[in-house]
C-alpha cells in the first residue's frame, strides 16, 4: 500500500528533523506503519512513533465522527491534511509511549490495537453513508429481534 510508505517516510523526517534528541521521545522507538489495510476504499494503519501511537485512516471523509469508539474508550479524532498524505483522520491511542522498554513493546501495542480500529473505522464509514440516520434508528425500535438473539428469549 503506497500511502503507507508515504506515511512512514514523512513521520520518519519528521523524526529525523524535528524530533531527534527531543526529550519527549522515547529513544527505545522508531517510526513503524503497521496492519496498513483498506476499508471501503479509505486506507487506515497504526502508526508508532517515538512521540505517540496513532490510528490512521486517509480521504475524504467530510461526515467522518468527531469521536470513535475503540474497544470500550472514545477518543478524539483529528482532522488532518498534508501535502505528501493527503487528508486522514488520527486517533491518538497511546498518547504517552515512555513506557514502551523497545520495539517490540511498542509493536505489541499497536497490534492489540489494530483490530479495534478497524472494526471503529469500519462502523464510521458504514454509518457515513446511511442517508438519515435518525430514521434508521427509529426503524430499529420497530424491527422483531432475530430468533438466535439470546436478548430475545
Amino acid at each position: 500500500m503506497e500511502i503507507a510508505d508515504q506515511t512512514y517516510a514523512y513521520f520518519e523526517s519528521i523524526h529525523r528533523d524535528v524530533f531527534a534528541g527531543d526529550p519527549a521521545c522515547n529513544p527505545s522507538l522508531a517510526v513503524e506503519v503497521v496492519g496498513p489495510e483498506e476499508l471501503a476504499g479509505h486506507p487506515t494503519l497504526v502508526l508508532i512513533t517515538p512521540w505517540t501511537l496513532n490510528g490512521m485512516v486517509f480521504g475524504e471523509l467530510a461526515d467522518f465522527p468527531s469521536t470513535l469508539s475503540v474497544g470500550a474508550r472514545a477518543y478524539p479524532v483529528f482532522a488532518h491534511s498534508l501535502p505528501k498524505l493527503g487528508p486522514y483522520r488520527s486517533i491518538n491511542l497511546v498518547p504517552d509511549v515512555s513506557s514502551f522498554g523497545d520495539q517490540e513493546s511498542a509493536r505489541k501495542a499497536a497490534r492489540a490495537y489494530l483490530q479495534p480500529f478497524r472494526n471503529a473505522v469500519a462502523k464510521a464509514i458504514e454509518d457515513m453513508s446511511v442517508g438519515d440516520r435518525d430514521r434508521r434508528d427509529l426503524l430499529r425500535g420497530f424491527m422483531p429481534k432475530e430468533r438466535d438473539d439470546p436478548a430475545s428469549r
